[in-house]
């Protein structure tokens, strides 16, 4: 398996849509990186933030738990209290898979949370390790009001 660098990582705003099916395309800079990188291994979960808006997070399985360095990839999650809370505390936390046309699908209970249905307008938001779906508009919120806050990860 490939190590990965700065160029691999998600990065970029995208505009998308759920298609008839639920199903939503991926970027396809975000498709080589899963393909190279994390043999199409995905885990998705639903985060639910006072403070963020709501938002489905897709993270690659070799990200969450690599097969190389499973210890000290646990021991290093560990640290990261929140991202640890919200991987195990959530009962909505699954795994998917990318079709052959590059699409991931959403788990239902997800979809409604977040106001993602069939042919909804998204925002696609890489975030380094992994990649942000908002419905649109509040994908749109979340962007205005982290560029307020003048942060440019986005």
């Amino acid at each position: 398996m490939k190590e990965n660098n700065a160029d691999d990582l998600f990065r970029g705003r995208f505009n998308g849509n759920s298609d008839s099916t639920n199903r939503i395309k991926l970027p396809e800079k975000y498709i080589q990186t899963i393909d190279t990188y994390h043999q199409n291994r995905l885990v998705v979960l639903y985060e639910y933030s006072f403070r963020e808006q709501n938002n489905i997070k897709v993270y690659p399985v070799i990200e969450v738990f690599p097969e190389d360095s499973y210890k000290e990839s646990i021991e290093k999650r560990l640290k990261d209290e929140s991202f640890l809370k919200k991987l195990i505390t959530s009962a909505k936390t699954q795994r998917i898979e990318i079709d052959k046309k590059g699409r991931i699908m959403i788990p239902s209970e997800m979809r409604e949370e977040t106001g993602i249905n069939k042919k909804t307008p998204v925002k696609i938001l890489g975030n380094l390790e992994s990649i942000l779906i908002f419905e649109r508009s509040v994908g749109e919120k979340f962007l205005i009001n982290y560029k307020r806050h003048n942060i440019s990860t986005y």
